[in-house]
């Protein structure tokens, strides 16, 4: 890339911090940036079926509505920091963009609430607007750690409907692709090893220093979401540790080019095209982790919207009258799986 492009980057990355000693003032100058007077947007306190009774939900609604469905959106911030004010614009811009409703998660966060709590309650408040929203497609969506949540979400949800089936049916199985419509996942965690000596992803060495996110961050977040080093490889916290990626949903997932993140995010969106699955990458040329967050008018949030809006039209049918709606199939540009994705190179 441009040598003073880079530059210009680096100028302005976040400032490297303590994780562990940081995170609490992240929060705050979070919350302080993310306080402005709601527009189209309410507090809500979600029941939900689960370990806890209740979860704070933000719901959004779009300038003008245009598409029968609702998204679930799962904020990112290394499942430690970040919450429904960091990201109102972000989530506001969307839900103009897609013409839709949008619920974005207050989920618990680490390290007062490790693995498996923040789950808990964003797979407590998708079972619930399912349930309101019966007939109504609804779309799972999170960028960075909260594309880590949505995918495990799809898996838990896609595992407890072949049990519904097979319950049913006995040990026959049938193609399914669960209750959610689709999911959207925005430059998501999908690996459990940021170490750039061992991961077998090239863009962890490449752009894990100096940039938005750093290899030490996310490991940082890691050890403080999952301070069992063991359960790391869990597949609801490491999608790609999974043994099978058959039956989930139409996924989208959007990187960045230049973050250390981009090659598991585009391993995973493989993984369910080689199981057969529907599956696309859009991936933003010269661009850095966390871009959803930047003013709806960057090109990096316009380009990432109309991806988003063209695949809901061939997934859930367009918006507008004489638009043709298609299968969302993985293209072949998709880059080749490291030699051995599922232990070291």
């Amino acid at each position: 890339m441009n040598p003073l492009h880079r530059w210009w980057l680096r100028l302005f990355a976040a400032p490297r911090l303590d994780i562990p000693e940081g995170y609490e003032a992240v929060r705050r100058v979070q919350s302080r940036l993310g306080d402005r007077p709601l527009r189209r947007a309410e507090d809500l306190v979600l029941p939900v079926p689960g370990p806890v009774p209740a979860v704070p939900v933000r719901r959004f609604r779009p300038a003008r509505r245009t598409r029968d469905a609702v998204v679930v959106y799962l904020h990112g911030g290394g499942w430690v920091t970040g919450d429904v004010r960091s990201h109102t614009a972000a989530c506001a811009a969307l839900a103009d963009a897609l013409g839709c409703e949008l619920v974005s998660v207050d989920y618990r966060l680490a390290p007062e609430h490790p693995f498996p709590a923040g789950l808990e309650d964003c797979l407590g408040v998708v079972r619930r607007v399912l349930e309101e929203e019966a007939g109504t497609p609804v779309v799972l969506m999170g960028d960075s750690a909260g594309g880590n949540l949505a995918a495990a979400v799809c898996a838990i949800l896609r595992d407890e409907r072949r049990d519904e089936r097979r319950d049913d049916q006995g040990d026959e199985r049938r193609a399914d692709t669960g209750a959610i419509a689709a999911q959207v996942l925005l430059y998501p965690v999908m690996w459990d090893d940021h170490d750039p000596a061992t991961s077998p992803f090239p863009s962890v060495a490449e752009h894990g220093t100096g940039l938005r996110l750093t290899t030490i961050e996310i490991e940082d977040y890691m050890r403080l979401y999952v301070p069992d080093a063991a359960a790391r490889h869990d597949p609801r916290v490491a999608p790609l540790r999974a043994e099978d990626f058959s039956d989930l949903p139409p996924t989208l997932v959007i990187t960045a080019e230049l973050d250390l993140l981009r090659d598991e995010g585009e391993e995973y969106a493989q993984r369910i095209a080689v199981a057969g699955g529907i599956a696309r990458v859009q991936r933003v040329p010269d661009e850095v982790h966390g871009f959803i967050t930047h003013p709806r008018f960057s090109r990096a949030v316009r380009e990432a919207h109309g991806w988003i809006v063209d695949v809901l039209d061939e997934v859930l049918g367009p918006t507008q009258p004489g638009a043709t709606a298609g299968a969302v199939r993985a293209p072949a540009t998709l880059p080749d799986p490291p030699a051995d994705p599922g232990g070291r190179r």
